[in-house]
């Protein structure tokens, strides 16, 4: 709907074992982020954390939490067009889904390219937005009483594959040489010249 309403919301899924779900962007390239979206007018933030969950990965809600937490950043002047003339700035409501251990996902193609299940800290460090990373951080690993192996780890790292029982974590367009690479110099310059996040790419620096 037009003008995009300026509110959103953060939804990170991590597992009890310490993994994080990460899905990279089509637009721009190398960003990679939690589930995201920007609420519908007249709708609620749970309403859409659901939505979001589901359209983006094919996820249940069962076990959402609502954090009560918010954050507010300026939306980028790329994206000021999509907003009514009042919207400077875009507010974020967190949410976190717990999964017994990784599963297969079903990714919206037109929106994301890939996806990747990471440990947390490393999944924080993938992170294009500062408030991603920042729940991640601060949320997450809070709530982790274990982390995976030492070699499930590196297996995720270095593939971006691992088999749980007898499903296999694939990206939704082949590249099998395709491994997560860290955000440019290019990213990272955009950060600092917009105060820390790239915003009003919907929410966390997301085109919702």
């Amino acid at each position: 709907m037009f003008p995009k309403r300026p509110e959103s919301v953060l939804i990170v899924v991590y597992t009890q074992g310490g993994d994080v779900l990460l899905l990279r962007r089509r637009e721009p390239p190398d960003f990679w982020q939690s589930v995201t979206g920007s609420l519908e007018w007249g709708e609620a933030p749970l309403q859409a954390a659901r939505r979001e969950l589901f359209e983006e990965t094919g996820l249940g809600a069962d076990g959402l939490v609502d954090c009560h937490l918010q954050y507010r950043f300026p939306i980028h002047t790329a994206w000021r067009h999509r907003y009514g003339p009042d919207a400077h700035e875009n507010l974020e409501h967190v949410f976190l889904l717990r999964l017994p251990e990784p599963v297969p996902v079903c990714i919206e193609p037109r929106e994301h390219t890939e996806y990747r299940w990471l440990p947390a800290a490393q999944a924080a460090e993938w992170c294009f937005s500062w408030s991603n990373a920042r729940v991640i951080r601060e949320q997450v690993l809070a709530r982790i009483s274990h982390h995976p192996s030492t070699a499930a780890a590196d297996l995720l790292a270095v593939t971006g594959r691992a088999h749980f029982s007898r499903l296999d974590v694939v990206s939704a367009t082949p590249a099998p040489s395709s491994v997560p690479r860290a955000p440019s110099q290019r990213h990272l310059d955009a950060l600092a010249t917009n105060g820390g996040e790239i915003c009003g790419l919907g929410e966390g620096g997301r085109d919702a």
